[in-house]
């Protein structure tokens, strides 16, 4: 069978199988097995972002229009439906902040049993929104862990967190005001 032959749709969704698997599976379970669960949830932060930044944040930068945080946040989402993930998410405005909550997600089938594992998540909604929005972004697990920028322009809150009991995972954005600003 040549590549033309060949059904795009099929192999991204093959494609986007292997890489969730990959980032929510066998890399998580690998890594705390060496070097620990918190070096492992570091080390995925850190090369996810890197990777989701470079890839799919500069794609995502030329197929659509950015004009908040709020669409910068839905950006992020938008894969997982191009590709035909099960995914479902309800969105709110409180205050100054953007509320996110994903009630349907397509990693829980492996994050269930190993909750560290969402740094990928995290770290891709990190890469997509530096990205589009061009400030450094601060990721807070349930006001404990804290994974991104040192000096964030942007606070992503994780208040609420299925592998971790919630029925829900629940994200708040906000734009934080530049050192030396107010």
């Amino acid at each position: 069978m040549s590549p033309e032959e060949f059904d795009k749709e099929t192999v991204a969704k093959v494609f986007a199988n292997f890489a969730e698997k990959f980032m929510f599976d066998t890399l998580p379970k690998n890594l705390k097995k060496y070097v620990g669960e918190g070096a492992a949830t570091a080390l995925i932060f850190n090369i996810v972002k890197e990777g989701a930044k470079e890839t799919m944040g500069e794609e995502l930068k030329k197929m659509i229009k950015v004009e908040s945080l709020k669409d910068a946040m839905k950006a992020c989402y938008l894969p997982y439906k191009l590709v035909g993930m099960e995914f479902e998410y309800e969105e709110a405005e409180e205050g100054d902040e953007y509320v996110f909550k994903v009630t349907k997600c397509p990693h829980f089938k492996y994050t269930k049993d190993m909750p560290f594992a969402c740094a990928a998540c995290a770290a891709i909604k990190a890469g997509i929104i530096e990205k589009l929005e061009d400030k450094p972004v601060q990721i807070v697990f349930k006001g404990t862990r804290r994974l991104g920028s040192r000096e964030p322009g942007i606070l992503i809150e994780v208040v609420k967190h299925m592998p971790s009991g919630d029925p829900y995972c629940e994200f708040r954005l906000k734009e934080l005001p530049r050192q030396g600003q107010s």
